[in-house]
């Protein structure tokens, strides 16, 4: 392999590849470990560029498109928006139960997250405050993911089911 196996103390509970080289003009490798830090890891030196203690414990983390931000979403059910080269950790939104999915829009300019309220919400990244609320389903939502304009979002339910949202009609 081209990278080996890391010796770690903690477990991975999930990985993310920057979309387009970004911080440094590299690729980097996201891992989010079990003990609520988040790693860093240079694909092209093969070497761990930074680690965060993100504090509460982090359920989900990707990279923004833009490839220089990272997204978390917390077991306290916050977001958080993480620039690893100033370590700036920007607070977004709460969620108002628990959070099961949630994504960031490729734009940057939203989230949209599902959970144990049944409910979508969506949050302006730049306003940090809740946009709109869209109506409840008869379970919970496992799966928010903006399509690439980021005017729209597919929503899938624990029954299974999904359906296209537009971001300014609940």
């Amino acid at each position: 392999p081209l990278l080996r196996p890391l010796k770690k103390q903690t477990a991975v509970l999930s990985i993310d590849v920057n979309p387009k080289p970004g911080l440094n003009g590299r690729y980097y490798l996201l891992m989010l470990n079990s003990d609520s830090t988040a790693s860093l890891l240079d694909t092209t030196a093969r070497e761990r560029w930074t680690t965060a203690n993100l504090g509460s414990p982090v359920i989900q983390a990707q990279f923004a498109a833009d490839g220089q931000h990272i997204f978390t979403t917390h077991a306290d059910s916050t977001f958080w928006l993480w620039k690893p080269e100033s370590n700036l950790h920007q607070r977004i939104g709460k969620y108002t139960g628990t959070p099961y999915g949630a994504s960031l829009s490729p734009d940057g300019t939203l989230i949209a997250a599902g959970g144990s309220d049944h409910r979508v919400h969506t949050w302006s990244v730049i306003e940090q405050r809740e946009k709109v609320v869209f109506p409840e389903f008869d379970t919970d939502v496992k799966e928010v993911i903006f399509l690439p304009d980021s005017r729209q979002f597919v929503v899938r339910t624990a029954k299974g089911e999904v359906s296209l949202w537009h971001v300014d009609q609940p």
